[in-house]
C-alpha cells in the first residue's frame, strides 16, 4: 500500500471531524435562543438546520472515504474528496500536496486504474 493512502486516510479523518463539528454547530444554533444570536426566530432556525444538514451531508462521504476499496471507482471518489478540501482555504496546504501524490501512477495502479 502506498504511503499516500495512509495520508489520505488521515485527511479523511480530519475532514470527518471538521464536518462533524459543523453539524454540532448546527445543533448549537438550534438550541440557542434567537435573541442571543441577534436573529429572528425563523432565520435562526433555518440557519441552524442548514448548517446541521450540510455538516451531516459532508460528514458521511468523508467518513466513507476512509474505507475506500482498492478499485478504480475508489480512486475517483478519493479524487473528489481531495478536491472538496481544496475549496476550503484552511485545507489547501494539505489538499494540494495530497492531490499531487494522488495522481501518481503508483497510487492509481494500487486502485487498479490503467495507467498509461
Amino acid at each position: 500500500m502506498p504511503s499516500t493512502i495512509l495520508w489520505f486516510r488521515a485527511y479523511c479523518g480530519l475532514l470527518s471531524l471538521l464536518y462533524l463539528g459543523l453539524a454540532g454547530t448546527g445543533i448549537a444554533l438550534l438550541v440557542t435562543s434567537p435573541e442571543q444570536l441577534a436573529m429572528e426566530a425563523l432565520e435562526a432556525r433555518t440557519f441552524g438546520i442548514m448548517v446541521l444538514v450540510l455538516g451531516i451531508l459532508f460528514f458521511i462521504p468523508t467518513l466513507l472515504g476512509y474505507f475506500l476499496p482498492p478499485r478504480p471507482g475508489g480512486w475517483l471518489i478519493g479524487f473528489a474528496l481531495i478536491l472538496m478540501g481544496v475549496t476550503t482555504v484552511a485545507l489547501v496546504p494539505i489538499s494540494l500536496p495530497l492531490l499531487h501524490f494522488w495522481k501518481k501512477p503508483i497510487v492509481q495502479a494500487w486502485f487498479g486504474r490503467i495507467v498509461s
